[in-house]
């Protein structure tokens, strides 16, 4: 399973859990549009998850917008899956979120990685998009 990290500053007032997502809406609109059909999304927002399960209703008419647009999205896809992770075992997404938040004009900018090859494989240093 290949992982796409990408980090973008939304452009206007959101609350916590419309910055989550927008989140997961550009996530999952960067997997579609690299041709992704099973995905698999992880989140430390209960209410987000909870929301898109259907489990929890959203009542403000801009929140039920989210979990309908969500919808909408997977069911391009052949397989989607929205896990609720613990908020400390989003370090990584957090550490991005907040590098991008802290650059002024923050239109395009690559940030290289490196991760650790698999036994077998040559890899060379990736590029996050922010």
């Amino acid at each position: 399973m290949e992982k796409i990290w990408s980090s973008r500053q939304i452009r206007f007032k959101a609350s916590n859990n419309e910055e989550e997502y927008e989140a997961l809406l550009i996530g999952m609109k960067i997997a579609h549009g690299v041709g992704a059909r099973h995905l698999v999304a992880y989140s430390d927002s209960q209410l987000v998850v909870k929301q898109v399960e259907g489990t929890y209703e959203a009542k403000e008419e801009k929140m039920i917008q989210y979990p309908q647009q969500i919808t909408k999205l997977r069911t391009s896809s052949e397989s989607f899956q929205l896990t609720q992770i613990p908020r400390e075992e989003n370090i990584k997404a957090d550490c991005i979120s907040k590098l991008v938040s802290s650059l002024e004009d923050c239109r395009t900018r690559h940030i290289p990685y490196n991760t650790s090859p698999a036994k077998g494989s040559s890899s060379s240093p990736s590029n996050l998009l922010c």
